[in-house]
C-alpha cells in the first residue's frame, strides 16, 4: 500500500512533469489567467510537448532498446532533456515572453548540467531537484508578481514537497543527503536565474 503510494506520488510528481506545473502555476497567478481555457491549453500543451512527451518517449524507447537503465541512458535523458528544453526556450523567446519567464527553462537546462556532473559522483534526487525549481518559480512569481498566491497553497506546494521527499527516501532510490541536495539546488539555481534575468534584462 505505501509502495504504491510513494510510486504515485514519485510519477504524478515526475521531473518530465514539472516544467508544465511551473507554467501551469505561472498563468494562473498572472493576468494570462483571463485568457480563454484553450489557449491555455495551447500554451500548456507545447510546453507538455518539449519538457514531458518528447523526452519521455526517447528515452522509453532507448530504455526499450538498451533493456535497462544504466549510466548511458542517464547521460541519454539529460541530452535529450536539454536539447528539448533549449527548443522551448527559443520558441518562448520569439513569442515574446519575458526573459525571466523564459529563465525558469533556462535554468532546467543548467539543473541538467549539474546533475549529470554530479550523477558521477553523488547520486542527487532527480526528483526533488525538479521539485526544488518549482518552489524557486514559486517564490519568483511572488516577488515579481506580488503575493498574488494564497499563503495556503504555498503552504501545501511545501507539504507536497516534503511528501515527494518521504516518497523517493522511502523507495530506497536515494539517500536522505541527496534529496536535500536536488531541493536546495533546484530552488536556488531557479529563483536566482529568474531574479538576476528580471534584474539585468
Amino acid at each position: 500500500m505505501l509502495k504504491g503510494c510513494a510510486k504515485f506520488i514519485s510519477g504524478f510528481f515526475s521531473p518530465f512533469l514539472i516544467p508544465s506545473y511551473i507554467y501551469i502555476t505561472l498563468i494562473f497567478s498572472s493576468y494570462l489567467a483571463i485568457l480563454p481555457l484553450n489557449s491555455i491549453l495551447i500554451v500548456v500543451g507545447v510546453i507538455a510537448f518539449f519538457t514531458a512527451i518528447v523526452p519521455f518517449i526517447s528515452i522509453a524507447w532507448n530504455n526499450y532498446n538498451i533493456g535497462k537503465n544504466d549510466g548511458k541512458t542517464a547521460s541519454y535523458s539529460y541530452l535529450i532533456t536539454g536539447i528539448c528544453y533549449m527548443f522551448l526556450a527559443y520558441i518562448l523567446l520569439k513569442s515574446g515572453v519575458p526573459l525571466w519567464i523564459v529563465s525558469f527553462t533556462i535554468s532546467g537546462i543548467a539543473l541538467l548540467i549539474m546533475l549529470a556532473i554530479l550523477k558521477k559522483s553523488y547520486n542527487v534526487s532527480t526528483h526533488m531537484t525538479a521539485y526544488g525549481a518549482y518552489l524557486g518559480a514559486v517564490f519568483s512569481i511572488l516577488k515579481f508578481q506580488g503575493n498574488i498566491i494564497p499563503i495556503e497553497i504555498i503552504a501545501f506546494i511545501f507539504i507536497l514537497g516534503g511528501i515527494l521527499g518521504s516518497a523517493r527516501a522511502y523507495l530506497k532510490e536515494y539517500t536522505p543527503g541527496g534529496i536535500i541536495t536536488g531541493a536546495v539546488m533546484g530552488f536556488v539555481w531557479s529563483y536566482y536565474i529568474a531574479y538576476f534575468t528580471r534584474i539585468l534584462f
